[in-house]
């Protein structure tokens, strides 16, 4: 009897501790206490971070940046161990070239006419429109060397548009084609008055610039083995794949500061900032898919070329140092007879270090050097 007294007893009060802890709030012993702080406060604490709020405070949570190029790639550069993998050579026998014009006018530079003409140029590949604009000088009667200028980063035809210097009323385009060159600027498929999508310089990109080199040579005024290509920046991908994969009877080609392959399109592979949906380095270093068609030095061993001219600047437009320019002259130099770093004064065909390369000054006027590179190059 005694034994189910003291049962009874245990058992009435469990009950009654039981009842206690149910009055009392209960505290998981792993919560964590959050901070005193507010959004706004430019910090951002553990809270803050884990739940995804307060992105003004933790930068990485904007939702409104694109996240492509996320510091997580295990792609690791090693210029001396990277390879690339084979080009295929495009097949040349295309139907004729199918263009309209729709645009011309007659502008003056310094006293010397130039004639504007404006195309659409159908791209094979994509059958879409590039919207092309033909500079030449008004008052010659023969044929002339022909340039076509591809835009950096992802421009287009304005890029050439604008003013060749501060105090000049001509726009770049303009000033080169009253030296005497036939003058082509474009947009690439998605890009202001052209059809089609946005391709970064891909495969649809390189074919529709060899589609524009066909049309070059089509034009009365241009001499057909004097066509010479400028590339600004980023255009180094189009230009290359296009000269790499199609092997047009190109005189020259001039290169300004171009990133020659994802790690320097990116910027190092680390998500520096370039995460906008429109910017060359949007991408994951680890996206295969994406650039086999967009690295430059794949593409080099396979240019034939008569002349290849680098120019780089001291202080470089976007990279911290000029070990891309090195790269691309390096590896040029086995593949082409004639490749030089800017002025005449430097040595062809040099193998050189970040250390040695011969850069110029970033105070020097571009426009004014790449005339003056175009002018030796289709002389020669």
């Amino acid at each position: 009897m005694k034994i189910c007294n003291i049962v009874i007893i245990i058992l009435f009060m469990t009950l009654c501790l039981g009842c206690i802890d149910n009055r009392q709030t209960p505290v998981p012993q792993n919560e964590t206490k959050i901070p005193e702080s507010k959004c706004g406060d430019g910090i951002c604490n553990p809270i803050e971070r884990e739940r995804g709020i307060c992105p003004g405070d933790c930068p990485s949570l904007d939702t409104n940046k694109e996240t492509k190029n996320e510091n997580t790639n295990s792609f690791r550069y090693n210029p001396d161990t990277y390879s690339y993998k084979e080009v295929t050579i495009e097949n040349t026998l295309f139907a004729p070239v199918s263009y309209r014009k729709y645009g011309e006018k007659t502008t003056n530079v310094e006293g010397k006419p130039v004639l504007i003409m404006d195309y659409y140029v159908k791209n094979p590949s994509s059958a879409a429109e590039m919207d092309v604009s033909v500079f030449v000088p008004a008052l010659s009667s023969k044929t002339l060397p022909a340039v076509i200028l591809v835009p950096g980063g992802l421009g287009a035809k304005s890029s050439f548009i604008q003013k060749y210097s501060p105090a000049s009323n001509y726009s770049i385009a303009e000033k080169y084609a009253s030296e005497g060159f036939v003058v082509i600027i474009f947009s690439a498929d998605g890009r202001e008055r052209s059809g089609g999508e946005e391709n970064y310089n891909g495969y649809i990109h390189q074919d529709g610039l060899y589609e524009i080199y066909r049309f070059a040579r089509e034009l009365g005024q241009v001499e057909k083995n004097n066509i010479g290509i400028v590339s600004y920046s980023y255009g180094v991908t189009m230009a290359t794949g296009m000269l790499g994969r199609y092997q047009p009877s190109i005189k020259y080609y001039i290169e300004w500061e171009g990133p020659v392959n994802r790690f320097y399109t990116t910027v190092g592979c680390k998500g520096t900032g370039q995460t906008k949906p429109d910017s060359p380095g949007a991408f994951s270093c680890d996206d295969e898919d994406h650039w086999i068609e967009r690295e430059a030095l794949r593409f080099v061993p396979y240019m034939k070329l008569n002349y290849f001219l680098i120019i780089q600047s001291e202080k470089d437009h976007v990279q911290p140092n000029v070990n891309h320019s090195v790269e691309i002259n390096n590896l040029a130099i086995k593949n082409i007879k004639w490749v030089r770093v800017n002025g005449p004064e430097n040595q062809i065909n040099k193998i050189y270090s970040e250390k040695n390369l011969p850069v110029i000054s970033e105070k020097t006027k571009l426009e004014e050097t790449v005339l003056q590179y175009i002018k030796e190059l289709s002389s020669k």
